[in-house]
């Protein structure tokens, strides 16, 4: 990561200090190897769009973030960084999470610089994360497309209470996560370019939304 400005926004980032502390602290020797492996396990597409831009989501844990990226990213030939599965793989090999944020951006950093359209597939409401967001967007000219995804709580702590196999966040600690994040969404600033509601069908809300953002071309 060669852009100072953007290393320093990431290492002052208050979230990432939030992360759990639990496992080995990951050495930079290490986080090369798992950039790798996150890497591995990321679809490239074939064809690159012409037009690189970000979409940056804000949204709660269970609230359908992941899903609707995939949609949008499917068919806008996308690349998804997701700091779930870079977490999950910090987990499994028994490193702690302080770094998730700082690999997240590493990654998407490397695939802006190669021409690739990017979803962020993150709850990016935190101050720190629009931050970096901004200074991506003007250190590489990209537009930003910021969208929203609002589920019902009904609906979120419904989820939440269901073994996952996919292994998402259950039980007790996704529900404190749920309630430590709503604060977040309380006063949110961010202009949305579309505001999805994961409860609904959402293939017809991915459907406007690719209408709008063609519209808007």
């Amino acid at each position: 990561m060669e852009n100072n400005k953007i290393k320093n926004l990431i290492e002052n980032y208050t979230e990432a200090k939030r992360e759990s502390k639990e496992g080995n602290a990951l050495s930079d020797i290490e986080k090369i190897e798992i950039v790798r492996e996150v890497k591995q396990n990321i679809v490239v597409p074939t064809v690159i769009s012409r037009k690189i831009f970000l979409i940056c989501p804000v949204g709660l844990i269970a609230s359908g973030k992941s899903t609707i990226l995939k949609m949008i990213a499917s068919r806008l030939n996308m690349v998804v960084v997701s700091t779930d599965q870079i977490r999950w793989l910090l987990q499994d090999k028994g490193y702690n999470l302080t770094r998730t944020v700082e690999i997240a951006f590493e990654i998407v950093m490397e695939f802006v610089e190669k021409g690739y359209p990017v979803a962020i597939d993150a709850d990016c409401s935190a101050r720190e994360s629009i931050g970096i967001v901004d200074a991506l967007s003007a250190e590489y000219n990209l537009p930003v497309v910021w969208i929203k995804v609002e589920t019902p709580e009904a609906e979120i702590l419904k989820r939440l209470d269901i073994s996952n196999k996919d292994r998402k966040y259950t039980g007790d600690k996704a529900i404190k996560n749920y309630y430590r994040r709503k604060v977040l969404h309380l006063d949110l600033k961010q202009d949305f370019f579309y505001t999805f509601d994961g409860s609904k069908d959402l293939e017809k809300q991915v459907n406007e939304f690719m209408y709008l953002l063609k519209k808007d071309e």
